[in-house]
């Protein structure tokens, strides 16, 4: 069984139906057996999780970083809340939360190129965990009045321009 693949598969139908997608429905999209998937990565929970983790394809980051992003805004569990809360008011939660999210940057800056990528990253990793906190904790009203894919769009192209970088001299010069 090629774990990528599934655990692509299944972001991309988790995507798509929603939590309530099952796994046979992600090994049948990924090509593989029902049993060898859940015996491999556990409960449709645990291949959320594992999807949501995986290392973005440097050929496809921006889509993958927003792919990612949309299924931690979708994500329905009661998880998402109560981390936001502990990593704001219990100082023993603040390590745990920095290590999740510097892993997480580290993945994207993994996949990028240029000197300033790990600057990048933290900056992108940072626009989610502030649009995550605005909308679940803080229920700004531009973001909870508008949908995931609402968000997703506004945030597209700037994470296009931190993926990619700053121009180079020769990108700036005339032709």
């Amino acid at each position: 069984m090629d774990e990528r693949r599934v655990l692509i598969a299944a972001r991309r139908l988790f995507i798509e139906r929603g939590p309530d997608t099952t796994v046979e429905t992600i090994a049948i999209a990924a090509g593989a057996d029902p049993a060898e998937v859940t015996e491999q990565l556990g409960t449709p929970r645990d291949i959320f999780m594992a999807a949501m983790r995986l290392a973005p394809d440097p050929d496809e980051l921006v889509p993958f970083l927003l792919d990612t992003f949309r299924l931690k805004l979708i994500d329905t569990s009661d998880e998402p809340l109560p981390t936001l809360r502990a990593m704001l008011t219990d100082p023993d939660e603040i390590p745990r939360v920095q290590q999740a999210a510097n892993e997480q940057a580290d993945k994207l800056a993994a996949a990028m190129s240029g000197a300033d990528r790990e600057v990048r990253a933290a900056v992108m990793r940072s626009i989610m965990l502030g649009v995550g906190l605005g909308r679940d904790l803080l229920a700004l009203r531009g973001l909870t009045s508008v949908s995931t894919d609402e968000i997703i769009e506004v945030l597209r192209p700037a994470f296009a321009a931190l993926g990619d970088g700053p121009p180079t001299l020769d990108d700036r010069l005339p032709d």
